[in-house]
């Protein structure tokens, strides 16, 4: 059994770095070209809600962390576990683990929100200027 668990960790964790490559290199190429494109705006206000994608960035960095505790506590409680009985197979077994670490989301300061969202606002006079009434446009 726990070759399986093993296999299967395995393909799980290829899986995982594989998505989590893809979207790490997705938004930050994503965001410059939005603003390029005149949609900084929406993407600033939905920054500054907590909806956007530095919100997105945030949760996956809360949710890295805690992975990290998480798995600090699974090596620590079956250690344990083996320690007091090493025949017995805990991986597969009922054990109580109700001092586990939860996960608990806490939305990002406000203060980091318009921080993170001032570089995307700094285009919007350039567009206004642009989209001006006295702009005209080449024929």
């Amino acid at each position: 059994m726990d070759e399986a668990n093993r296999i299967q960790d395995g393909k799980a964790h290829a899986l995982w770095d594989d998505l989590n490559r893809k979207e790490e290199a997705k938004p930050a190429g994503e965001g410059d070209f939005h603003d390029l494109a005149g949609v900084g705006l929406h993407l600033c206000a939905t920054d500054l809600t907590s909806t956007g994608l530095m919100n997105k960035k945030h949760f996956d960095d809360l949710s890295t962390l805690w992975d990290q505790s998480y798995g600090d506590y699974v090596r620590a409680r079956t250690a344990a576990l083996q320690k007091q009985d090493p025949t017995t197979d805990w991986w597969n077994s009922p054990v109580d683990v109700s001092d586990m670490p939860r996960f608990q989301y806490k939305e990002e300061a406000v203060g980091a929100r318009i921080a993170g969202a001032l570089p995307r606002s700094a285009c919007w006079p350039g567009w206004a200027c642009w989209l001006s009434p006295r702009h005209t446009f080449p024929s």
